[in-house]
């Protein structure tokens, strides 16, 4: 693993929000987490189905998560309540080290990494833009979900590349949805978690 140039500080929002870091996403008994985690956030009132349909929900996406490329950091966003299953949203968090072949990660080369491919559907709109953490790439877009079948399930995405000033690595933020009805809600989840990123001194305990 790459060592970290600089330590990210991800903010996400409060309310109805499931935070997924380690033991989750490394731990040796994740199951173990979500049953804790579910029993948390509905409380001590709340029947036993509910809990294990929320515990089960966060096993499946702290699976998915792990068996893939494992976030830094992920979340998932529920509306109106955690008894609403799947949540409405959710984010994955990258941190990006460079390419041995063709270098640190710029914006040019998101722009390239975010063009058409096989999961693209109509054109995506591309932003660069300024965050407090440094220049960004705000890209919005639909995405097939499973683009071998023919009818796959559609998404909508909003993915923000940041590159700190002076540094060879990059944060990449990707939240999806297939709520449509969610979008405007999604889409300042997003924003906001890019607008508030910082880093931090490797050494810094804040």
């Amino acid at each position: 693993m790459t060592e970290l140039q600089w330590k990210p500080v991800i903010y996400l929002p409060v309310n109805l929000t499931v935070r997924l870091d380690a033991p989750a996403l490394t731990g040796d008994d994740p199951s173990q987490w979500c049953g804790q985690k579910a029993a948390e956030l509905l409380g001590p009132d709340t029947r036993g189905k509910h809990v294990r349909a929320l515990a089960k929900c966060l096993e499946l996406y702290v699976d998915y998560f792990r068996r893939g490329n494992l976030p830094a950091t992920a979340a998932l966003f529920f509306y109106p309540d955690f008894t609403r299953i799947p949540p409405r949203a959710e984010a994955q968090i990258y941190l990006v080290g460079e390419d041995p072949v063709v270098g640190p990660m710029t914006l040019q080369r998101a722009r390239e990494i975010s063009g058409p491919d096989e999961r693209s559907i109509g054109e995506s709109e591309m932003t660069e833009t300024e965050v407090p953490a440094g220049p960004a790439l705000r890209v919005h877009r639909l995405r097939k979900l499973e683009p071998s079948k023919r009818r796959s399930r559609i998404v909508e995405e909003l993915a923000w590349v940041i590159c700190p000033p002076e540094s060879t690595q990059a944060v990449m933020m990707i939240t999806t949805w297939s709520d449509m009805a969610f979008t405007k809600v999604a889409i300042s989840i997003a924003d906001d978690m890019a607008q508030n990123f910082r880093i931090e001194p490797t050494g810094s305990d804040g």
